[in-house]
């Protein structure tokens, strides 16, 4: 497997699956400067039992806080599903840390039009094409940290918007997110020293920087997995 890149089904990438395909557009992915970027393959299969959960643990209360600043009358059984604390003081560091990038990334411009383009998904798609869907945002350039709360973001917001049809498509929104973030984030977390190191070295704010990792995720809101 080429590093850095996901492998899509049939053993092609998803870049070359969207060159070849009629119903997926190109994606146009702007130039940027390196940030922290693969140097290790992030899919080797290899991951940390405690780097799994810490990050199932970070996505779940980043989830919790976005439902509660929201005020929905359904907190308390997100709570439920996606309960809040950490069991580890550590990893609530990490998740201020995470909060900070977080509140960092929402005052920009790319975040509204990640938040656009996550209101255009068709929530009636498939666990294959949601995956699919995720893999974009580190098709080209592979995984980074602002990626990462780029994806976090993007996962929520169809989460969120996956409530108002109901508990049960919220639920499989959630479970889908926390897979695709088990399988494809935590073998790269884990090569860079876990999360904790990984969330505390410099965020890239840099418009450029933030460009790319939104415009890859809003490419693919104009394809076949666009709400009908």
């Amino acid at each position: 497997m080429t590093r850095g890149v996901v492998m899509a089904t049939g053993g092609q990438t998803l870049v070359s699956r969207r060159r070849n395909s009629s119903l997926l557009a190109p994606l146009y992915i702007p130039h940027t400067e390196a940030t922290t970027c693969v140097d290790a393959d992030p899919f080797d299969g290899h991951v940390d039992e405690d780097v799994v959960e810490e990050g199932r643990q970070l996505f779940n209360n980043f989830v919790y806080e976005r439902v509660k600043s929201q005020g929905t009358e359904e907190l308390a059984d997100v709570t439920v599903l996606t309960p809040a604390g950490y069991a580890n003081p550590l990893w609530a560091k990490t998740g201020r840390e995470l909060r900070i990038m977080a509140d960092e990334f929402a005052r920009t411009t790319e975040r509204q039009r990640v938040q656009e383009q996550a209101s255009q998904v068709n929530t009636n798609i498939t666990y294959e094409e949601f995956k699919d869907l995720l893999s974009e945002l580190f098709a080209a350039g592979g995984i980074t940290k602002e990626r990462i709360v780029v994806l976090f973001f993007f996962c929520s917001d169809v989460a969120i918007r996956s409530l108002q049809r109901g508990m049960d498509l919220f639920t499989r929104v959630i479970s889908w997110s926390l897979s695709f973030i088990t399988e494809f984030v935590c073998s790269w977390v884990r090569s860079h020293g876990g999360w904790n190191q990984v969330m505390k070295s410099p965020f890239k704010t840099l418009p450029r920087v933030l460009l790319l990792a939104s415009a890859i995720v809003i490419g693919v809101g104009v394809i076949r997995y666009v709400s009908r």
